[in-house]
């Protein structure tokens, strides 16, 4: 991994941003993904839970096949909610905020803070536990219209300054969205 500063257009603003490149980390990640799957492993024998997905591999992991930063710092009044910023290409004239949520497990649950801003949003599915990885993107008006209950959106819980939870694998099904990559750690599919 190597840090690098970037000036970026943002939509609430332009900043100046430390990002993590991940451009020849294939082999670190890959020690990290097996010591995390060893580990996760010799928790369920020894009576405990499966470890949690570090953000270091599925964001580091996201990054590095999808040639985007993640992110460290910024400078001046902007949001920084977001995880990762696609620093090489501009879409209306601005650098797009990714948000990157994971998860191991089939039954997965995902929050968000009240005050997350993203302008494109990826899950990455690791549940295969065979060094592969979907990347879905999701639409984010399905997010924001996703009823976390009967009587609210996820929309509706960040306005009251709640922080919403939900299966965004449910989403993914519910909405019939298709992987845009499946990754392999072992095969480098760019």
């Amino acid at each position: 991994m190597k840090r690098i500063k970037k000036d970026l257009s943002l939509k609430d603003g332009k900043t100046t941003a430390s990002l993590d490149i991940y451009d020849d980390d294939k082999t670190e990640l890959l020690e990290l993904y097996r010591s995390w799957k060893n580990a996760s492993e010799l928790s369920l024998k020894l009576g405990g839970r499966k470890i949690n997905l570090p953000e270091a591999l599925s964001e580091g992991a996201f990054c590095h096949f999808k040639k985007v930063g993640r992110l460290f710092s910024c400078t001046g009044n902007v949001n920084r909610s977001f995880d990762c910023v696609d620093y090489n290409n501009e879409k209306d004239g601005y650098n797009m905020r990714i948000q990157v949520k994971a998860s191991s497990v089939e039954n997965d649950l995902t929050s968000f803070g009240p005050s997350s801003k993203w302008d494109e949003i990826y899950f990455c599915d690791f549940s295969r536990l065979d060094g592969t990885f979907d990347v879905y993107l999701i639409p984010n008006e399905l997010i924001y219209n996703y009823k976390v209950n009967s009587n609210q959106t996820m929309q509706d819980q960040q306005r009251q300054g709640r922080r919403p939870r939900m299966s965004l694998k449910s989403l993914i099904k519910d909405n019939n969205i298709i992987p845009l990559h499946n990754f392999d750690f072992e095969l480098d599919k760019k």
